[in-house]
């Protein structure tokens, strides 16, 4: 496959180019090399003209942007506002209600990594509107973003339902979502820990201890699962 693309990239121009190399970042992804998929990436944002090209760059570039020290970057909040709002600009055009929500998502992610809770919820309030009557797991990722963030600023009881609701809605038929549910359902057990409601949390807590190594997870997301066991255990001493 890499060979095929590079050989696109080298013959070709245009958008059949510009596809190759959106392809060929992803692969470099996969392979690991995050600082040549983020070059590629940020590349073409500023020379593609296909909009289908862009919008995806910038989507995927978002991504990594949640992890800079990866990709040997320093997070430069103007520039990603204008990688934003030119991705938003487009989807908006096409009226592309699922890659506006992924956008928007992972610009949220960023702003809350770096303490702008206000400008992340503003984001969540946005994807909670595009998604509430037809994109029912969208709306519940949402909604369990939105219950993570509540418990980094310290409201846990906000927290605490609006995490609930996130669980309920999660349509667990689609397999690809299960990551994000349990992810989900692990912040929900850390939050009723923090609140003193330990047995609660105990019994979710051997729920994901027995189900994670039954589930294709992302490394992150299971890293992340597990930190979070780590932690509602320790407040459970």
């Amino acid at each position: 496959a890499e060979y095929y693309l590079r050989d696109v990239i080298k013959r070709g121009e245009g958008v059949l180019r510009d596809m190759a190399l959106l392809n060929l970042g992803v692969l470099e992804g996969r392979k690991g090399n995050l600082k040549a998929e983020y070059e590629i990436y940020r590349n073409l944002i500023e020379k593609s003209s296909d909009r289908r090209v862009v919008h995806f760059a910038i989507r995927n570039i978002l991504v990594l942007y949640d992890n800079p020290e990866s990709i040997g970057v320093e997070i430069n909040l103007a520039e990603l506002k204008e990688y934003f709002n030119k991705g938003i600009r487009i989807v908006r055009e096409v009226k592309d209600v699922k890659n506006e929500f992924w956008i928007r998502y992972n610009f949220a992610v960023i702003l809350e990594r770096i303490g702008e809770f206000k400008e992340a919820m503003e984001q969540i309030d946005e994807m909670l509107k595009i998604t509430k009557n037809a994109y029912k797991n969208e709306y519940a990722d949402a909604m369990a973003l939105a219950g993570y963030i509540y418990y980094k600023m310290g409201d846990y009881q906000k927290a605490l339902q609006t995490l609930s609701e996130a669980i309920q809605n999660f349509d667990l038929r689609d397999k690809n979502l299960e990551r994000r549910y349990y992810l989900a359902k692990a912040n929900y057990a850390e939050v009723l820990a923090k609140l003193g409601k330990v047995k609660k949390a105990a019994i979710i807590v051997k729920e994901l201890e027995e189900k994670i190594s039954d589930l294709s997870l992302y490394p992150e997301i299971a890293e992340s699962i597990k930190n979070t066991i780590r932690n509602i255990r320790n407040m459970m001493k």
